[in-house]
């Protein structure tokens, strides 16, 4: 049955919804027969079964959206037909390994899989939101790492964190790409259910582009941003002359905790001649305030004058308990900027925020 073109836009959509609806009870076995056959493959079969799979994810994703396709970029396919084909190709794929025609290739750009875990990915995304509430963030894949860079609505903090594709991120099919997106609606399906691996699809470049994620058979897709619509971000912030120093994560988390219960800002002082750093807060209604000081390392190539600096403290307070407490950080502080530095909260993860002492100074 082929779509007529004076088909009205409610039309399309009450077909697509049915279409999605009508056709997941013959989809999802079929799935399931594929994951199966996948788990069941033995070392030299990977290089197909690796093949096999990815076709899969391909030729399911096209399933789920092909009223998208329609009626370009072939005008005038048969829904009805399409599907009936699509799905032969999956069931033969399931049973006989990879192969597909070249007149179906026409529905989607292959998909690029990642692959996490739904802690890893709880941590992720909840770095982002602590910077900016949308989550929006630009992600940056390449073969060695995955890399999130956010900037808060006010411009008083900036987030860069990049995780290794060999560990907690793990790259199915070589993915590289750069994108925008808001994670915010990300943190709800992981409250929904998502458990253990979540697989994650990147589609190709296009304004209309979604990213799926798909764990424990919920799937959710969600939108990438037009760049120029975006905020920006920077490859690194210039934070000029500076002292730096280490002391353990529990630390810099408790005087955070104390001054948000005090004041919005926190003081951070480093005196490199006794080597203590200090902590203090004052509240602006109150008469409420603390200090704190605490030994710390200095690193040889930093001078000797003391800095001190005053930080909101804000985006701070639901980033540091994140990270293990015993994890070292490294606090630089400049004449604009607080930098904190670790590891974590993800294993293997390469952790910046920074910092400014007043805002609209990030950049």
């Amino acid at each position: 049955m082929e779509i007529p073109e004076e088909k009205t836009k409610q039309d399309k959509l009450i077909t697509k919804i049915n279409f999605q609806y009508n056709q997941r009870a013959k989809i999802e076995p079929v799935f399931r027969m594929a994951e199966n056959r996948f788990d069941l493959a033995t070392d030299s079969d990977k290089p197909q079964v690796k093949a096999f799979y990815v076709q899969m994810s391909v030729l399911l994703y096209n399933l789920y959206t092909i009223v998208d396709t329609v009626p370009s970029p072939k005008a005038g396919v048969d829904i009805d037909t399409t599907q009936n084909e699509l799905l032969e190709v999956v069931h033969n794929l399931a049973l006989n390994g990879p192969t597909i025609p070249d007149a179906l290739t026409y529905h989607r750009d292959p998909v690029m899989p990642l692959e996490c875990s739904a802690d890893a990915l709880r941590e992720i995304v909840r770095l982002v939101l602590a910077i900016r509430k949308d989550g929006e963030c630009r992600i940056d894949i390449d073969e060695e790492k995955i890399r999130l860079r956010a900037c808060s609505e006010d411009k008083v903090a900036y987030l860069d964190y990049s995780l290794p594709t060999d560990t907690a991120i793990r790259s199915t099919d070589g993915v590289t790409g750069s994108y925008w997106a808001e994670l915010e609606g990300l943190d709800y399906f992981i409250r929904a259910g998502a458990t253990e691996e979540v697989s994650v699809s990147f589609p190709p470049e296009t304004p209309k582009s979604k990213i799926a994620m798909r764990s424990a058979g919920l799937t959710y897709r969600f939108p990438v941003l037009a760049e120029q619509l975006a905020h920006r971000v920077y490859n690194r912030l210039s934070t000029g002359e500076c002292c730096e120093c280490s002391l353990p994560n529990r630390v810099f988390d408790r005087d955070i905790k104390v001054a948000d219960l005090i004041g919005p800002e926190v003081q951070v002082q480093f005196d490199p001649v006794t080597q203590f750093v200090e902590f203090a807060a004052e509240g602006k209604k109150s008469q409420d305030a603390f200090s704190y000081s605490h030994a710390v390392r200095q690193p040889e190539s930093v001078g000797n004058s003391v800095e001190t600096l005053t930080i909101p403290v804000a985006r701070l307070r639901d980033i540091t308990p994140r990270v293990p407490s015993a994890m070292p950080v490294t606090l630089r502080i400049g004449t604009r900027h607080l930098t904190y530095q670790t590891e974590g909260p993800v294993e293997g993860g390469n952790l910046t925020v920074y910092s400014a002492k007043r805002y609209d100074e990030v950049g």
